[in-house]
């Protein structure tokens, strides 16, 4: 088994033999590829081997282990004991502060860690078996772990698809002021756009529709509203009355007749026709919500 050098004699078990290679720059500048080490001793003299070869400079280290040092692996040891209680360990770090990440696990994968558990826990006597942690609960954490997985790739999908809708939006500060004038025009021609206009519901119309309204200030919206209300009179011919001006609506309880005849004209606000709406937004404006009129 071959093991580039970072931790590499984390699985091994007892003493080692190894074959250590490794390349060198010596002290003339000349580089040395390939040079070989045989090793025969602990884990904790091989980790001083190698740590002593870095001090000397040298680089692309790999150790070359024999498999018979794995041959004791399912063997009813304190080292499977061990091992299974990290492995359940990094499931609860998974679950936790590790936030779904299968870095964290040993195995390297949710999979993997699973059937390292089963094969660790198969392996041990009854005896020897931990206390607190049965195949029920290991089938329990694989459960957890798939759905806190499943989880996590879906929230990234979707935080991922918003963040390709939020980079294509264009500023709708961008636009002319004509333009925004159209679009001020088109919302209130949108049958899908119903109940009273306010700007909190026009941004959000316009984000749904694709544009970044964040620049879009209360002053500018009621700027382009009044122009798009000219627009909106010129276009259709409409002249407004003197007596539905609503500077001659003086009191509330004017505003609140002429409310009530509006609504038993077109029966509710939500069908008035587009020149209403604007007098009846002005007349909130003026006198406040429409049920402080009575």
């Amino acid at each position: 088994m071959k093991l580039i050098y970072e931790d590499p004699v984390s699985t091994c078990i007892d003493s080692i033999i190894a074959t250590i290679t490794y390349d060198i720059t010596d002290d003339w500048g000349e580089t040395r590829y390939d040079q070989e080490m045989e090793f025969t001793g602990s884990q904790s003299e091989l980790r001083k081997r190698l740590r002593d070869l870095k001090v000397m400079g040298a680089f692309n280290i790999e150790v070359d282990t024999e498999p018979c040092f794995y041959e004791n692996m399912n063997e009813d040891t304190d080292y499977n004991r061990q091992l299974l209680g990290r492995l359940i360990s990094d499931c609860k770090y998974f679950l936790g502060n590790g936030n779904g990440s299968e870095k964290h696990l040993w195995a390297g994968s949710v999979k993997d860690q699973i059937a390292k558990m089963r094969e660790l826990y198969n392996s041990l006597s009854k005896g020897k078996k931990p206390v607190g942690i049965t195949l029920a609960d290991i089938d329990a954490f694989e459960e957890e772990m798939l759905d806190k997985l499943n989880s996590k790739k879906e929230s990234y999908k979707r935080n991922r698809k918003r963040a390709i809708r939020e980079s294509n939006k264009r500023d709708i500060m961008d636009l002319p002021t004509s333009e925004r004038i159209d679009l001020m025009i088109d919302l209130w021609n949108d049958p899908k756009f119903t109940g009273g206009v306010s700007t909190e519901r026009a941004m959000q119309y316009w984000e749904n529709k694709g544009w970044d309204t964040s620049r879009y200030t209360p002053e500018e919206f009621n700027r382009i509203w009044d122009l798009a209300a000219d627009e909106w009179d010129s276009r259709s011919g409409y002249v407004e009355e003197e007596e539905d001006s609503v500077d001659d609506i003086e009191t509330k309880e004017d505003a609140y007749r002429w409310l009530q005849s509006k609504v038993a004209e077109y029966g509710n606000t939500y069908h008035f026709p587009q020149e209403e709406r604007i007098k009846l937004d002005r007349l909130i404006d003026k006198f406040g919500n429409t049920y402080f009129w009575r």
